[in-house]
C-alpha cells in the first residue's frame, strides 16, 4: 500500500517561514552631536545641535532632558527646542548657542541622556561620542578663506600701518628739530648783535666776554674748548693787564664767530 505526502503549496512554506521569525521591534534612541558648518571665531557666538531620533511616534518614548558638559573657555548664551515627525521617525532637536573666550581645539564630551519605552519600567541610556571643533582668530580664518590674498594684504596693512607711525614720528621729529632751530637761530642772532654792539664801541673786555658766552651755548661747544680756552687767555690779559687786541685778532676772533655760530644752524643764514 503506497503512502502519500501532503501537499503543500510553495506560497504556504513562505508565510510559515516569515511566521517563524519574531517581528522585530522599534529602533531605540539614538543620539548625536554636530556643530556649525564653517568657521568658528573667538569670542562670536556659533551653535552646536543634539538630535535624538527613534522610530515610531512622540508616545514611543519618554527621554530625559540631556545636560551639556561644557570645556574650559567655553559658555552657552541660549538654547533652544523643536520637534518634527518624517514617515515613522521622530526627532527631538536641542540647539545651544555657545561662545568661545580663546583660540584652539576645544573637545565637548559625550552627551548622554536617560529614556524610557512605553509600557516598560526601566531606564535605558544613549549616549554621543566626543565633538572635537576648532576655534580660529579673524585673521586665521582670513587667512585660510583667502590663501595668499589675503596673506599678501595683511602683511600690506601691516607695512601701511608701520609707515604710517614711522611718518608720524618723523614729521613730528621735524617740527621739534625746525622749533629748536628757530629758538636757537633767535639766540644766535641776538649773542651776535651784543657782540657787534661791544666791537663798535670798542669795549674789548665785555666784547671777548661775549664771544666767550656766545661760544659756549653752541650745540658743538665741547668741540671748541681749545679755541674757548685761548679767548679766556686773552680776555684775562685785556681785564688784568690793559692789553688792546690788534685789528688782526678781532676779525680772526669774529669770523670764528660767525663759522661756528653758522655751523649750529646748517642752511640758516644768521640775522642779526
Amino acid at each position: 500500500m503506497k503512502r502519500f505526502l501532503p501537499i503543500i503549496s510553495i506560497p504556504a512554506l513562505v508565510f510559515f517561514a516569515l511566521s517563524s521569525f519574531p517581528t522585530p521591534l522599534n529602533a531605540a534612541p539614538a543620539l548625536s552631536l554636530s556643530v556649525d558648518e564653517g568657521s568658528i571665531i573667538v569670542r562670536k557666538p556659533f551653535s552646536i545641535e543634539l538630535t535624538i531620533s527613534w522610530e515610531g511616534d512622540a508616545e514611543q518614548y519618554l527621554v530625559e532632558t540631556p545636560r551639556l558638559k561644557l570645556p574650559q573657555g567655553i559658555t552657552q548664551s541660549g538654547s533652544s527646542y523643536s520637534t518634527s515627525a518624517k514617515e515613522n521617525m521622530y526627532f527631538l532637536r536641542y540647539r545651544y548657542t555657545l561662545c568661545a573666550a580663546t583660540a584652539g581645539t576645544h573637545v565637548l564630551d559625550p552627551v548622554e541622556t536617560n529614556y524610557w519605552e512605553r509600557n516598560a519600567g526601566e531606564a535605558q541610556t544613549a549616549r554621543t561620542g566626543a565633538l572635537t571643533f576648532k576655534v580660529s582668530t579673524r585673521a586665521e580664518v582670513a587667512l585660510t578663506r583667502y590663501g595668499i590674498p589675503g596673506a599678501l594684504l595683511l602683511i600690506f596693512i601691516s607695512f601701511f600701518i608701520a609707515a604710517s607711525v614711522l611718518s608720524t614720528k618723523k614729521k613730528k621729529a621735524v617740527s621739534t628739530a625746525q622749533t629748536d632751530g628757530i629758538a636757537m637761530e633767535e639766540i644766535i642772532a641776538r649773542e651776535l648783535k651784543q657782540c657787534r654792539a661791544y666791537k663798535i664801541s670798542g669795549d674789548w673786555d665785555n666784547y671777548l666776554k661775549q664771544v666767550i658766552a656766545t661760544r659756549s651755548k653752541l650745540p658743538a661747544a665741547e668741540k671748541d674748548e681749545k679755541i674757548r680756552a685761548e679767548l679766556r687767555t686773552l680776555a684775562e690779559r685785556v681785564h688784568y693787564g690793559g692789553y688792546r687786541p690788534s685789528e688782526d685778532e678781532i676779525n680772526l676772533i669774529e669770523r670764528q664767530l660767525e663759522k661756528a655760530c653758522a655751523s649750529a644752524i646748517p642752511g640758516e643764514e644768521i640775522k642779526s
